[in-house]
């Protein structure tokens, strides 16, 4: 399975340009931190969630969905500080959940806060599902790299150790939560003996609000942020009405896709180091 993903991982980010971070992969779902320069991001979703759904059916002969049919969650991140916040919640993520005491214990495909910039690994490409040559390679690389912006802000290993210290200030704060409720970690040993067929049983917390970007308590980012939405919803809309009146001709505002994708038009390149996390 970690073979599976980590080959996907950096297949996929090779084909759309896009720069891993940091990634963890849990049993029903997954989170990393990405930056996507050449703004491919969808296809890059698309391709990797397939081929990785397609590969799991294969591998465990399960014939049902592995993903929802919800839309990737995906936020924008703004500053150095929000990089390293979000790596942090993505290295910490199987703690949060209460499934190993520490980061380090989850037994699936994670990142340390040491592979950060440093980290380069070769793939193999798994025997089963991905049999056509001509399009997988072999083997694949797969880098961890550092975010540019967080080493320019922190330095390199500046950088690793606030995304070590935050991981073990989450780690103490959901330790305090788990004892205050009576409650343990399940452990790497019984995660491991989980079926595969399991699914969690808690709900989605109905009505909550999903971020569409996150700045880390830098409000006048955020402001920047809020401009630049109001500035491209404005340029959307009056691309769109050109578009109708038969200007086919017309520039869309950067980050346009089923316009780009599906009708062939025109649209600004995306800003530089474009941030996601999911």
């Amino acid at each position: 399975m970690e073979q599976m993903a980590l080959y996907l991982l950096g297949y996929c980010c090779q084909k759309y340009g896009v720069k891993l971070h940091a990634i963890c992969v849990m049993s029903t779902h997954l989170h990393y931190v990405v930056t996507d320069p050449r703004g491919e991001i969808p296809m890059f979703f698309q391709e990797f969630h397939r081929l990785l759904a397609n590969s799991v059916k294969t591998f465990r002969g399960w014939p049902a969905e592995v993903f929802d049919k919800n839309a990737t969650t995906r936020t924008v991140l703004l500053t150095p500080a929000a990089d390293l916040k979000q790596i942090a919640y993505t290295i910490a993520n199987p703690v949060e959940a209460g499934a190993v005491r520490y980061a380090a214990d989850w037994p699936g495909l994670k990142t340390a806060p040491e592979d950060l910039g440093t980290r380069v690994e070769r793939v193999k490409r798994p025997d089963h599902y991905l049999r056509d040559t001509k399009t997988f390679p072999g083997e694949v690389e797969v880098r961890f790299e550092l975010p540019p912006r967080v080493e320019a802000a922190y330095g390199a290993e500046g950088a690793r150790r606030l995304v070590r210290e935050r991981v073990e200030s989450l780690e103490r704060e959901t330790l305090r939560k788990m004892r205050e409720k009576g409650w343990s970690f399940m452990g790497r040993a019984r995660v491991l003996r989980q079926p595969h067929t399991k699914r969690s049983k808690s709900r989605e917390d109905w009505g909550a609000l999903t971020p569409k970007f996150a700045a880390a308590g830098d409000i006048e980012a955020v402001n920047a942020h809020l401009e630049l939405i109001r500035a491209w919803n404005a340029h959307y809309d009056q691309s769109l009405a050109r578009w109708r009146a038969g200007d086919h001709d017309v520039e869309w505002p950067p980050g346009t896709w089923a316009m780009v994708r599906f009708h062939g038009a025109r649209a600004a390149p995306p800003p530089d180091g474009v941030r996601q996390a999911a």
